[in-house]
């Protein structure tokens, strides 16, 4: 692994966590602020375990750590809709011997024993790449629909500007500042509080404030 992204929560942006990762000599990088789709993958994976979660956990939600291993096992041995692999596959090179694969009827070929660590490293090298083929492919389809309808405020340095609230309860305000613009960079933009802190956030959850 070369490089790991993660959200900005602080069991991540912490200095224990960039020194494992300078350690193992990966690269780590964080979302942009209130931007979720920078990991769309994984807040979708996220949004699945919590309907599997709704389903089986009691209503006093005690025993949620039971239903874990359950929900890992779904999902490793499940076929991805874009290059139908699962996670098992991927990283063992043979799908997972579920417990109806037994009885199918088929036969298991004899390996030889000799080209068996050869044939693994081949079934891994095609799998992963026809894997990272397909993502890829999919990722481009993904921005090409996103960006249709995606609509980026126009800002200038030294506007004032507000944020999405993307905490808020059910009586709080839509949007929190103002803000001013301080730095563009692209999509993203650098914003300053009142305070002085400096955050980086991206364009879409802007809009500007009307005096």
């Amino acid at each position: 692994m070369k490089e790991v992204r993660t959200d900005r929560g602080t069991e991540y942006v912490n200095q224990v966590f960039e020194n494992i990762a300078n350690l193992f000599n990966v690269t780590h990088k964080v979302t942009t602020a209130y931007h979720s789709q920078s990991i769309g993958g994984c807040e979708r994976n996220h949004r699945v375990l919590n309907e599997f979660m709704r389903m089986y956990i009691h209503e006093t939600h005690s025993d949620w750590e039971d239903w874990i291993k359950y929900y890992t096992f779904c999902y490793n041995t499940t076929p991805s809709t874009y290059h139908q692999y699962t996670p098992f596959e991927l990283v063992f090179g043979k799908k997972c011997n579920l417990p109806q694969s037994i009885i199918t009827g088929r036969i298991d070929p004899l390996y030889n024993i000799d080209a068996y660590s050869q044939e693994i490293r081949y079934r891994l090298q095609i799998a992963q790449k026809k894997a990272q083929e397909w993502l890829q492919i999919a990722k481009r389809y993904r921005k090409i629909a996103y960006d249709k309808k995606v609509q980026h405020t126009e800002v200038r340095i030294g506007d004032l500007v507000l944020i999405t609230n993307e905490s808020r309860h059910k009586f709080d305000p839509w949007y929190i500042g103002p803000y001013t613009v301080t730095k563009l960079d692209g999509p993203n933009c650098t914003i300053k509080n009142s305070d002085g802190k400096l955050i980086v956030v991206h364009r879409n959850p802007i809009q500007h404030f009307c005096h």
